[in-house]
């Protein structure tokens, strides 16, 4: 039987959204290279994580005209946490 999914963050999205949060909006690439390299995440596995992220309801998915392939992911102020959208 599938796992319930659950609306709260684990300790692996709560790294990207503090990376997010900091920001205000980042690119999945700009998320990738502010994690510690120890952490060893692929590019394809922070997309991923950032994707679930938005199934959740914690980030925005914007596509920006300037950047036509680039998916910048917004989440607001960590005033505002959990939920702001672009």
């Amino acid at each position: 039987m599938p796992r319930k999914k659950s609306l709260n963050l684990t300790e692996a999205e709560l790294r990207l959204m503090d990376v997010v949060w900091d920001k205000g909006s980042a690119t999945v690439q700009e998320v990738a290279d502010a994690l510690p390299r120890e952490l060893g995440l692929a590019y394809n596995t922070v997309l991923t994580t950032l994707r679930i992220l938005e199934d959740k309801g914690y980030l925005s998915a914007v596509n920006r005209p300037a950047a036509a392939r680039c998916i910048h992911y917004c989440g607001g102020s960590s005033a505002t946490r959990p939920r702001h959208w672009c």
